[in-house]
């Protein structure tokens, strides 16, 4: 296998053909078991000896043209690797290539996103995980692995045993997690390096009702999985006939009721039906909860099961977060905006060199201001870029004169003081005078201290002599 050394002393994986990595046992696909990609992409580095950040910087981010400086925090698109997207097609192609597997594409979600007439399914940026999965995967060859239904973020809690999905370590506390960090070990903490398995919080289906719509949630992904719908299916007509079979059922076809019982306008299921909207996925889960009909056949259009159906509330948590007012639209004045765009462009207000600051003075999220302004914020992002970058510039340069100036001057007075002119006296030196030493400055330091001591004998033997 071959490697390289990029310039931060990183072993990066080479990607080229004749590179290829050792390929671990492979998970059986089968509904809430499948395992998801990241999760595949860890275990090959782990089997390989590897870690993530080096075979991501050799892989992942050259084909989003991602700068390789930014490696020790995950960047943005990593964490949609499993939902089957142009970033999953492009690590499977990659992944495929150097192992020599196959199939990696049944590893995400596509199956899923990719059907007609639903909202987008949600994937979380951080990760969760059962910790009795955990515990059983230790008596299996495989190991530890992560699903793929926990990448869901509407799926609370594992089907399987009918625990809540956690996001703390239980040892050292630590977390959220993003999916992937830069040394992942499958099952470990990525911080302490302790267990994640362990004691899990058991839901009892029979004690509330939050529960019970927590595990019939995390079960209808899993039936999904399980036997999911062909390609590219479009299912609104399917959700239609069912919605209004319901209406017929419970409601006498009253929408309105029925809009009632779901806790939604009669506009937004007038809306669904009129094609000028599509249901969200949390939408679907929670009609398929209320009246107790899977939501494999809601997506497939089956009525067989609506004579059957009972209609119940959903869940008071669940009720109250839909319930709540929401924040009406503030109108906001596109010429103040651009004008104090411009005020920060041409430099009248240096101390802002990002969006987001610039965006928090005019008290708006900087989601909102690329929509109103993109082709301003377009052009803004280039100047606040080299703007970051001449400041950092004369940073280094700043701090490279004032170590300069100082190493000469502590190493005087230890030398007059009689004190040993050690690595870490000089460090905790600098350290005092606010120039803690960074990596990478070690050899600069040490050429500087050397210099600085000869100056100093040198000065002395010509002051005796």
């Amino acid at each position: 296998m071959m490697r390289r050394i990029n310039g931060q002393g990183m072993k990066v994986c080479n990607t080229s053909s004749r590179s290829i990595l050792l390929a671990p046992t492979v998970v059986p696909l089968a509904g809430s078991d499948r395992e998801g990609l990241h999760s595949v992409l860890k275990r090959i580095c782990e089997t390989n000896q590897l870690t993530v950040n080096a075979v991501l910087a050799g892989i992942v981010l050259p084909s989003l043209k991602t700068p390789q400086d930014r490696l020790t925090k995950m960047v943005s698109p990593v964490h949609l690797i499993n939902r089957g997207c142009l970033v999953s097609i492009k690590l499977v192609a990659q992944l495929q290539e150097l192992t020599g597997m196959s199939g990696l594409s049944k590893l995400t979600l596509q199956e899923l996103v990719g059907l007609r007439g639903i909202g987008v399914l949600a994937i979380t940026r951080y990760r969760k995980w059962c910790p009795a999965c955990f515990d059983d995967d230790v008596e299996t060859a495989i190991g530890p692995y992560d699903r793929l239904i926990w990448s869901i973020s509407d799926v609370q809690a594992c089907p399987v045993h009918h625990a809540m999905l956690q996001s703390i370590c239980q040892s050292c506390g630590a977390g959220p997690f993003m999916a992937l960090m830069g040394c992942d070990l499958s099952g470990r903490c990525p911080k302490c390096r302790g267990w994640l398995g362990g004691k899990a919080i058991i839901l009892d289906q029979n004690r509330d009702e939050h529960s019970r719509y927590i595990l019939w949630t995390a079960q209808s992904y899993a039936d999904l999985l399980e036997s999911p719908l062909p390609a590219q299916s479009d299912v609104s007509q399917g959700v239609k006939k069912l919605i209004i079979a319901l209406a017929e059922q419970h409601f006498d076809g009253a929408k309105s009721r029925l809009a009632q019982a779901v806790e939604r306008n009669k506009s937004v299921i007038s809306t669904w039906l009129t094609g000028h909207g599509s249901p969200s996925w949390r939408a679907l889960c929670e009609i398929s909860f209320t009246f107790q009909i899977p939501l494999s056949d809601m997506l497939r259009g089956l009525t067989d099961g609506v004579a059957l159906s009972t209609a119940r509330h959903l869940p008071l948590a669940i009720a109250d977060r839909l319930s709540r007012p929401r924040k009406l639209p503030e109108r906001r004045n596109l010429q103040q905006i651009r004008s104090f765009m411009a005020r920060v462009e041409c430099g009248e207000l240096p101390h802002i060199v990002t969006l987001e600051g610039m965006a928090e003075r005019l008290n708006i999220t900087g989601r909102e201001l690329r929509r109103l302004v993109p082709e301003d914020i377009s052009r803004l992002s280039k100047v606040l870029a080299d703007r970051r970058i001449t400041i950092r510039k004369k940073m280094i340069i700043a701090r490279d004169r004032a170590i300069r100036e100082e190493i000469p001057v502590i190493v005087s007075n230890l030398l007059n003081a009689g004190t040993g002119v050690t690595r870490r006296v000089i460090d905790k030196q600098l350290s005092i005078v606010g120039l803690a030493v960074r990596r990478g400055e070690a050899r600069l330091i040490s050429q500087l201290v050397q210099s600085a001591i000869k100056d100093n004998v040198t000065t002395k033997y010509s002051g005796n002599k």
